[in-house]
């Protein structure tokens, strides 16, 4: 492209980047004439001339047009920078430092920090778009102390913590739900009374699918409704409801001695694994892992499948059993 003042006076536009003349000052329209971010300085060559100290409205021209040149950013991914990026301007703004003045220079750590507590307490933002705020202007000033053009002395988000997205946990199923994903197990099984015993242990005490695989005979109290389950450090001893008991001894009786026999194993030996494979040997963690997707699928329950949900099922039955 030449370089000619009227080049400069005119829109110049790259790629689906408009960089367009405005009064006084241009501006960067990434998302259109209504998304435009003005400019201190008059543009050439996809860059704003250095006529003057840059501004920091500047810097965010070259780092948008970076990251739609240099990165081939999406118009979507360019319109979510210059949003967070106008805010954090607004916000400077609003403490008396005007980005078409400011020099990127001036702002440092505790600027950003406060604009980080001014989007928790005034906006009220959750955690997850407080950190999605604070990479974009880590991104933000990375580039202007690399970009030869700026090379920015210090980072003013360096040392800042970023804020722990909030976790959503998974819901608890309701105990219909619960019932229809063991009968759909035992549909689904060669050995209904092994998986769906397996699983009812989760429903019923909240183990983990790894604690299910390392439970032995032994584990079990012969004579009292009660598990032994293994731990970081020591067992921890769960009760057993009188459901979940029956559905254990049947498959005690019916299915394990079969499978004990495949594996030429002693079926009452009390270090022999509970569950055991069609080959006698300890069933798997995957195996489980997979049973308990198709079961999930199997009875018509929304996406996600979540073992989780399961667990926190048992979480709440015991939470509600225990309560006065």
């Amino acid at each position: 492209m030449a370089a000619n003042s009227k080049s400069i006076r005119s829109s110049i536009r790259f790629q689906g980047l408009s960089v367009s003349d405005g009064h006084p000052f241009q501006t960067v329209c990434p998302g259109g004439a209504k998304e435009a971010i003005p400019l201190a300085q008059p543009v050439l060559r996809g860059r704003p001339l250095r006529a003057r100290r840059p501004a920091l409205v500047d810097a965010v021209a070259d780092f948008l047009i970076h990251l739609r040149l240099e990165r081939q950013a999406s118009p979507n991914t360019l319109r979510a920078y210059q949003r967070d990026l106008r805010s954090f301007c607004r916000f400077l703004s609003e403490r008396g430092a005007e980005p078409l003045a400011t020099s990127p220079e001036a702002i440092h750590r505790p600027d950003v920090r406060a604009y980080l507590v001014y989007l928790r307490r005034e906006r009220a933002l959750r955690p997850n778009s407080i950190a999605r705020h604070l990479a974009c202007l880590r991104s933000f000033f990375r580039f202007l102390q690399q970009d030869p053009g700026w090379r920015l002395p210090h980072d003013p988000t360096a040392g800042l913590v970023q804020p722990r997205p909030a976790h959503q946990p998974a819901p608890g199923l309701s105990p219909a739900a619960v019932e229809g994903l063991l009968a759909a197990c035992q549909r689904l099984s060669p050995y209904p009374w092994r998986d769906r015993s397996a699983l009812q242990l989760v429903a019923a005490t909240g183990c983990r699918i790894s604690q299910l695989v390392q439970i032995t005979l032994g584990d079990l109290a012969p004579n009292e409704p009660r598990l032994s389950l293994p731990g970081p450090r020591e067992p921890r001893v769960v009760p057993l409801d009188g459901h979940t008991l029956r559905v254990l001894r049947r498959y005690l009786q019916r299915e394990r001695p079969q499978l004990a026999a495949a594996g030429r194993l002693s079926h009452d030996a009390p270090h022999g694994p509970l569950f055991l494979s069609a080959r006698g040997a300890a069933l798997s963690a995957a195996s489980l892992e997979r049973l308990f997707r198709r079961a999930w699928v199997e009875a018509g329950l929304p996406p996600p499948v979540s073992i989780q949900a399961l667990r926190r099922s048992a979480w709440r039955a015991q939470a509600s059993r225990r309560a006065p």
